[in-house]
């Protein structure tokens, strides 16, 4: 999608122009070369998977309820096999481009670390990881202040859930779409080979013909280097499974929020409870063997209770400006999106189709003109 805004100024330029493999002690593994521009000037970095999957996890902890592009799942055996390797370059480079179109998402410290920052992003990342949900609340409100004071209707809950359950059939319909791709990828590839082999076998039968019956000699052409319709489309589909599982994530992240929030006030009104009992004197089987005056375990309590509700505040903030971004522009603009992007590659995929057909078509009739002259 086209992410979290759109950006006025020159757009980030990133990609992966090559892989590596390297071993530590243990285990080899792959290294992407990343290269890329911005306003603030060039950049270059070599990163693993795992770092990849950490900077996504940090930006997921640090946007809850915002949609942030995936990555492809983790996969243990044949990973070094280079179809694999190729196969994942092009998924993490559509996620570093994915994830630069939002200038929320590329100025945010995670990101530009992992860009320009040291050789390890593992350890700066460690730091990143725990955020405050006070951090997280006065972040959102600075960057989308116009959403500060939404409120959540049931109308909006049922438009997401709604939202969510059409993202998931279609998610179910394109991995079952991919299975199909790879399928006549597979079979494409092996229908070329054989009508080469083919129209090798009836170049040379025409010779022999020519040579011994005195028959016409048909001359063969030879077939234009091709590129296989199934590719883009499936590299497509693949890109697209990842969306929508970034989409379904980013509801599920908001309504585990609604979660959390519910269990912070239920240890809010824990918390009222036992500041009940310290005011009126009452002890309980630990306080007996504490040496804490009654005031001063009054004061921890309410520290403890202002805590929690300062927690809740800020849970109920988040909660309402993830809930205005889905209902006023993230579902809207992520329809919008993959609709143009099916159009494309629909259109991409009949051309390319209709071209590789036409050269089958005109090497049957360049031998029919032959033949017939």
């Amino acid at each position: 999608m086209e992410g979290e805004e759109i950006i006025t100024r020159s757009r980030p330029k990133i990609s992966i122009i090559d892989t590596d493999i390297k071993s530590d002690k243990l285990r080899k593994h792959v290294l992407y070369s990343i290269s890329g521009s911005d306003n603030v000037g060039s950049f270059a970095c070599l990163r693993r998977y795992k770092e990849f999957s950490t900077l996504r996890y940090v930006l997921v902890a640090h946007f809850p309820g915002c949609y942030i592009p995936q990555i492809p799942p983790k996969q243990m055996i044949g990973n070094l096999a280079n179809d694999f390797v190729q196969v994942r370059k092009s998924l993490l480079e559509y996620f570093l481009q994915q994830t630069s179109q939002s200038e929320t998402l590329y100025q945010s410290e995670a990101f530009q670390t992992f860009i320009r920052g040291p050789p390890d992003f593992l350890k700066p990342a460690f730091e990143m990881k725990y955020v405050k949900y006070s951090s997280i609340a006065q972040a959102l409100l600075k960057e989308f202040s116009d959403y500060g004071t939404f409120q959540v209707s049931q109308e909006n809950e049922s438009h997401i859930e709604d939202s969510c359950q059409y993202f998931k059939t279609g998610l179910e319909a394109l991995e079952k779409f991919e299975s199909n791709c790879k399928e006549n990828l597979e079979n494409y590839n092996d229908l070329k080979k054989e009508v080469k082999s083919l129209m090798s076998g009836v170049k040379e039968i025409s010779l022999f013909y020519s040579e011994k019956y005195g028959g016409t000699a048909v001359e063969v052409i030879e077939q234009e280097e091709f590129q296989n319709p199934y590719i883009e489309l499936l590299n497509w589909t693949r890109q697209d499974i990842l969306d929508l599982q970034a989409m379904i994530e980013c509801i599920q992240n908001r309504q585990n929020l609604s979660k959390i929030k519910a269990k912070s006030e239920e240890k809010l009104e824990a918390f009222r409870g036992k500041l009940v009992k310290a005011q009126s004197g009452k002890k309980s089987i630990g306080d007996i063997f504490s040496k804490k005056s009654k005031e001063s375990k009054v004061l921890e309590i309410e520290a403890e209770i202002k805590k929690s509700e300062e927690e809740i505040e800020s849970l109920s903030l988040i909660f309402n400006v993830t809930t205005a971004r889905l209902i006023n522009d993230l579902i809207s603009e992520f329809k919008e999106f993959k609709t143009q992007r099916f159009e494309n590659m629909m259109k991409a995929f009949t051309d390319c189709s209709v071209k590789e057909y036409s050269d089958f078509i005109n090497q049957a009739k360049h031998l029919e003109s032959k033949l017939n002259n």
